[in-house]
C-alpha cells in the first residue's frame, strides 16, 4: 500500500511570473456551511476556521505566499488546505501537484517521442530525405545524410505529436510522392521558390510567396481532378527514363498507394452520401452477373433503369 505524503504541494500554473505569488485574500468570500451567501475569509494560523467572523480577540491574520513557485502545506493544516482548494483562483493561478499525475504526463510525452522517433527512423537514405523534405522543408534537399538524420530526430523529439499527425494525414503520401519526384529530378523547384517545373522548365504548379512547393505539388497529386491523374501518370513514366537519377525506391508503388487511398476515400464518401448508389450497383451486378461499367459506376439513374428493364 502506497504511503500518503505528509504534505500537499501547490504549484503556480504554466510558469507564471513572478515565482513568488501572494494568494489574494482581501474581500474574497466563500460559502459557509449553515449560512446564507458568502462570508469573508482570512487565514489565521492555528485556527480551525477560514472565516473572518469566527476569528475573535487578538488572532492576527497572515498572508499566504507561494514561494519559488511552490507552497507546501502539512496535511494537518486543514484551514490552509481549504483556502487553497476552494479559492476562486485555484486551478487558475495554482494547482495541486500530484506526483503520479505528473509522472503519467511525462510518460505520455515520452511515448509520443518514442513513436515519432520510430516513424522517422528510416534506413534508406533517399526515403529518409524525402520524408525530411515533407516534414522539415525543401532546404533539406542539399543536406547531408547526417544532417537529415539529425534534423528528423530533433523534430521528432521536440514536436512528436506534430510529426505523428503529419505522417498520418490522408495527403501525406501524395506529398511524399512529390518529394520523391523532386529527389529524382523529374520535377524541379525554381530558384525563386515560386513554381515547380518539369525538368524542361515547363511550369507544373505555381507556388505563392511563403507557401511550400511540396505542399502545393502534394495538393495537386492528392486531388481527384483530371490534371492530378495525368500529372501522377507522367511522374510515373518519367521516373523510368534512363537519364533520370535512379534511387532505390519504387515510386510506382508509392503512386499506387496514393491512388488506392483516393479510391477508398471516394468509396467511403459514396456510401456516406449516396447509399442508394451502392445498392444500385449491387442490383446491377446481381441481375447481369458482371461488374458495373466504369463510366456508369456513379450513375444511379442509369443503373436503376437497367435493373428495372424487362
Amino acid at each position: 500500500m502506497q504511503r500518503q505524503q505528509s504534505f500537499i504541494e501547490y504549484k503556480l500554473i504554466g510558469g507564471k511570473k513572478p515565482v513568488n505569488f501572494e494568494v489574494p485574500l482581501k474581500n474574497v468570500m466563500l460559502t459557509k456551511k449553515g449560512s446564507q451567501g458568502g462570508r469573508l475569509i482570512q487565514y489565521v494560523k492555528g485556527s480551525d476556521s477560514i472565516f473572518k467572523e469566527d476569528h475573535k480577540g487578538d488572532e492576527k491574520p497572515e498572508k499566504i505566499w507561494i514561494e519559488n513557485g511552490t507552497l507546501r502545506v502539512h496535511r494537518a493544516n486543514l484551514p490552509l488546505i481549504e483556502i487553497m482548494d476552494r479559492h476562486p483562483l485555484s486551478g487558475v493561478e495554482w494547482e495541486t501537484f500530484n506526483a503520479d499525475k505528473e509522472a503519467i504526463k511525462k510518460l505520455s510525452k515520452y511515448q509520443l517521442i518514442e513513436k515519432a522517433l520510430g516513424m522517422v527512423n528510416i534506413a534508406n537514405n533517399d526515403e529518409k530525405k524525402a520524408n525530411a523534405l515533407v516534414l522539415i522543408g525543401e532546404h533539406m534537399l542539399d543536406a547531408s545524410e547526417q544532417m537529415v538524420t539529425s534534423e528528423l530526430k530533433e523534430k521528432a523529439f521536440e514536436s512528436p505529436k506534430d510529426v505523428i499527425d503529419q505522417m498520418n494525414t490522408n495527403d501525406y503520401q501524395a506529398k511524399y510522392v512529390a518529394a520523391l519526384a523532386i529527389l529524382k529530378g523529374v520535377v524541379l523547384i525554381n530558384s525563386s521558390r515560386t513554381a515547380i517545373t518539369w525538368a524542361d522548365g515547363k511550369v507544373l504548379v505555381t507556388v505563392p510567396v511563403g507557401q511550400s512547393p511540396i505542399e502545393k505539388l502534394g495538393a495537386l497529386l492528392g486531388g481527384n481532378s483530371e490534371e492530378s491523374k495525368i500529372t501522377m501518370q507522367e511522374i510515373g513514366e518519367k521516373t523510368k527514363r534512363p537519364y533520370i537519377r535512379q534511387i532505390p525506391i519504387d515510386i510506382d508503388a508509392e503512386i499506387l498507394k496514393v491512388n488506392a487511398a483516393k479510391e477508398l476515400a471516394a468509396e467511403l464518401a459514396i456510401v456516406e452520401v449516396e447509399p442508394e448508389l451502392l445498392e444500385a450497383r449491387n442490383l446491377y451486378s446481381e441481375k447481369f452477373e458482371k461488374s458495373v461499367p466504369p463510366n456508369k459506376k456513379n450513375d444511379t439513374e442509369w443503373l436503376l433503369s437497367k435493373v428495372n428493364e424487362q
